[in-house]
Parts: structure tokens; sequence; C-alpha cells
């Protein structure tokens, strides 16, 4: 596909991501993203403070790698630490993905692979949320295009564009490039002759430059953790582990792919793509969608997200399958209106029962309003601290968090659930109250807040008393104001310490 027309596919997703991300007020998970948001904003308020010790410490001990928080500098340096400008770094991505996506096509005469890569419900799925995602299918996608393009490893720049590729992915997200670009190299090891290693062994090289001081805390802190997850099935909040078994449990990532990653009539034609001789390109991509999938599948813990990365490889063996790649091309179409923009009919396209644990990978948003501009102006202009309480499930206290830190990045924000401890220690120099609670109820009561904890899995005797704080200094604090939420019985209610 020649240039213009992939500029024209990025400009076309942006659009997509603007439109999107406008019409759907809240981040759109509760878990990592609201997350990865916080600690973004983290290392870029100290970056733009010149504090150094923050700087490293948000850098290098925290769980997802850095490389993915200075992505969206750009856009933060002009928009502020806001949200959307967070989410516009995964355009970079995107640019990254597509590029790469083509020049494969280009080797295999697959031109229309770049449209069947953004089609994909977990391409433009993940477009328009703040995670790695779709990092690390570009990433993956970078480092493949570089080794189809090597000579059999001959090509130096090629080879140090591939290790360029893999150190950058590892800094996007944890190890899950490794697991696609290390066994896309093994067809060509075979006749790998001197030059071919010793290109390899500069590849290395620079991933370990690019990613080796990260790895180094991560293994140090996380090592235990991920060894004890791998041999058991999921963890939910609660702690509850779901064994893995059966036959389903085998056939789980071949059934996503069709379920969320790609739908149906996409991905039925992707796996036909996989059919064909292996050799040339086209063991290079087979190795790393088979290595990917083995290495996921052997691990008990199933998860969607896992191997988003073959979407870019498949695309490229799917395009090559003649005047089929339009039945590919209706059906990306059709998961776009459907369970993109939400016009038609569709998704998810699985029973239930054979995708579990089902995430959501792409939904139309929400086109939800909520009322938090004006309590957060009734804040004047510059509130030293503020605590923040929801007892809104839908109004999640996180998402909440975060308009506060975007609207006030230099004020001192704390989720009295999300950080008890935090809160308790710091209540008493608190100057406001956002909370989201009963509009029949003036103020947060100890009972509401120890309801919200143990819904969250805190163990009351585990935590300092932060219900006892926060209730016993509400008589300190007066009304500023009260706005209403999409339930009648709800408010969100600004109270200032006299």
């Amino acid at each position: 596909m020649r240039w213009r027309w992939i500029i024209a596919l990025w400009l076309c997703a942006a659009l997509f991501q603007g439109w999107w991300v406008a019409h759907n007020p809240l981040p759109d998970g509760f878990q990592n993203e609201y997350l990865l948001l916080g600690n973004s904003m983290d290392l870029w308020g100290a970056l733009t403070s010149g504090d150094i010790w923050h700087m490293r410490w948000y850098m290098y001990t925290g769980y997802w790698p850095w490389g993915f928080y200075a992505v969206p500098w750009p856009f933060m340096a002009v928009l502020g630490p806001t949200r959307l400008a967070l989410v516009m770094g995964n355009l970079i991505h995107l640019g990254v993905l597509l590029a790469a996506v083509n020049v494969m096509g280009r080797a295999l005469g697959a031109r229309w692979a770049p449209v069947l890569v953004l089609l994909c419900p977990g391409v433009f799925g993940t477009l328009v949320r703040y995670e790695p995602n779709l990092a690390g299918i570009a990433w993956t996608a970078a480092g493949l295009a570089f080794v189809v393009r090597s000579r059999g490893l001959a090509d130096r720049r090629m080879v140090l564009g591939w290790g360029a590729a893999l150190g950058l992915g590892l800094m996007m997200d944890r190890l899950s490039v490794a697991f696609f670009l290390l066994p896309a190299i093994l067809p060509l090891l075979w006749r790998a002759d001197r030059k071919a290693w010793l290109n390899l062994l500069l590849g290395v090289g620079v991933v370990a430059l690019l990613s080796g001081a990260y790895y180094r805390e991560f293994f140090i802190r996380h090592s235990a953790e991920l060894l004890s997850q791998a041999p058991v099935g999921e963890i939910d909040s609660a702690g509850t582990v779901a064994e893995a078994g059966g036959l389903l449990d085998w056939l789980y990532y071949p059934l996503v792919l069709l379920d969320s990653q790609a739908g149906p009539l996409l991905g039925v034609l992707m796996l036909c793509g996989l059919v064909g001789r292996l050799r040339g390109p086209r063991s290079v991509l087979l190795a790393s969608v088979g290595g990917g999938l083995v290495v996921f599948t052997l691990i008990a813990k199933n998860q969607v997200f896992y191997t988003l990365p073959i979407l870019g490889p498949l695309a490229v063996l799917a395009a090559t399958r003649g005047r089929w790649v339009l039945i590919g091309v209706i059906g990306g179409l059709w998961s776009l209106l459907s369970v993109g923009v939400g016009v038609v009919p569709g998704g998810p396209f699985m029973p239930a029962a054979w995708v579990q644990p089902r995430h959501t990978l792409a939904r139309p948003p929400s086109h939800q309003s909520w009322h938090l501009k004006e309590p957060l102006e009734a804040m004047g202009p510059s509130p030293g601290s503020m605590a923040v309480l929801s007892q809104d499930h839908t109004l999640f206290e996180g998402f909440v968090v975060l308009a506060a830190r975007e609207a006030y990045p230099d004020a001192r924000v704390r989720g009295v659930v999300l950080d008890p401890s935090g809160t308790y220690e710091e209540f008493s120099k608190v100057e406001y109250v956002l909370w989201v609670g009963p509009s029949v109820e003036s103020r947060p009561t100890q009972a509401g807040i120890q309801a919200e904890l143990r819904s969250d899995h805190y163990k009351l005797s585990e935590i300092p008393p932060v219900d006892a704080e926060v209730a016993g200094q509400m008589s300190m604090f007066e009304e500023v104001g009260r706005w209403p939420t999409h339930r009648v019985d709800m408010a969100v209610v600004v109270l200032k310490r006299r």
C-alpha cells in the first residue's frame, strides 16, 4: 500500500479516537487504566518540577515500564497532564504499527494488511484506552518488519532495528513483546553464518542497553509474584483463583481471536492465512505467532491481552489470501460499526463459557454526562489538598481522583478508599473533600466509609482507622455546594474545612 494511504488510515483512526474519547468522559476500565493514568501524571509532575529523586522512583520501581509513560510527553507539553493527551500517545504507536505492517505486507504481496489490522477490535478498541496493549502490538510488528528485511540476519542495520524494537517494546509493556520477537528469529538461525551471529549479538546488546536497567529492578521486585501466578489460573480482585483445566482452556487464544481480538469473519481469514509454505518471510511470521501462542497457552493464567501482538503478523498473512480479503474487510467494518461505534448489532461473538475470563477489548462510547466540572471549579483557583470519596460504583473513586488531578495538577489528591493509609496520615491537613454519596445525607459517615472499604476487599483490622478519622472530622467542614449525578439518589458534594 502506498504511504499516502497509510497516512490517510492514520488520520481516520485519529478522528475516531478523538470522537470516542469526547463521548466517553470516564476511563474505560476499573483496574489498569486509571492506575496507568495516575502513574503517568506522577512521573510528569516530577519531570516538570525537576524532582530527580521522585523521577527515578517512578521510573524504576513501578509495575509497568516507564517508557510507556514517556511516549505521550509531546502531547502533555501542549495539552497538559490530561487523559486526552495521554490517550493521544497511542497515535504514535499506531503510526509504528501501520508502517511496520505495510513493510511486511509489501514483502509478502499483502497490500491490504494495514486495513485489516486497523479493523481489528483488538486495535481500534485499545486505541482509545491508555493501556500498553496497542504499544505491544505495534513494537512487535516493528521488530518483525526488521527481521523480514534483514536478509537472514545478514543486514546489520535491520538486526539492530530488531533489537531496538524489542528493547523499546519491553519498555512499553512487561515482557510480552519478547515472547513474539525472540521466536521470530528461530527459523533464521539454522543457516546463520558468523556475520549473522555477530549482528544478532549486537542486536541483543541494543535490547540490554534500552531495557536492562528497568528490568533489573523489575525482577528484583516482582519475580516472585510472576512465578507464583504462572502455574495457576486467573486471580480476580478478591483473590479468588480460577484453576485452569479442560479443552477450552487449551483453545482459549484461538477462540478469543474470533471473539474479541479480530471478530469472527476477520478472525477466520487470519486463521486461514496460517496455511501455506513455511519459508522466507512467512516462516518468520509463523514462528512469531506460533511461539507466542505456545508460551501463553502453557501459562495457566489466561488473558485476552497477552496475545494481542499476533494481530500484526496475522493481518499480513490474512492479506495474502487474494479475493478472500474482501470478507475480512467486511467483517472488520462490521466489528467497527458494532463494538466500536454502536450503530449496528454485534459482539461479543462467542458463548461466554468458551472465552472465560472474558475482557472487553472494544465497546461503543458511553455518551454519559458527568457533573464534575462545576464541583471542581467551586474549590477555587488552586486548592492545596483534597480527599476524594465516592460511594457511587459507576462514578468510581479512581475516576474522580483523576478528574481532580487533571483539574489541579499541583494539588495533593488522595482517595479515601484507594489510599486509606495515605488519607489517614494526611487528612488533618486536607482543605477540601470531594464526595459522591447518598443525596439524603449531608456528609460522609463512618458506616458508609466502612462499607466502601469492605466492598474493595479491605480488612478493617489490617488498615489504619481511616473511617473514624474522616468521619470524626466532618464537623470541621462546611458544604460549599452539591450537584446531581446520573442517579437521583446520589449527589456530588464539595466540603471545605472551616
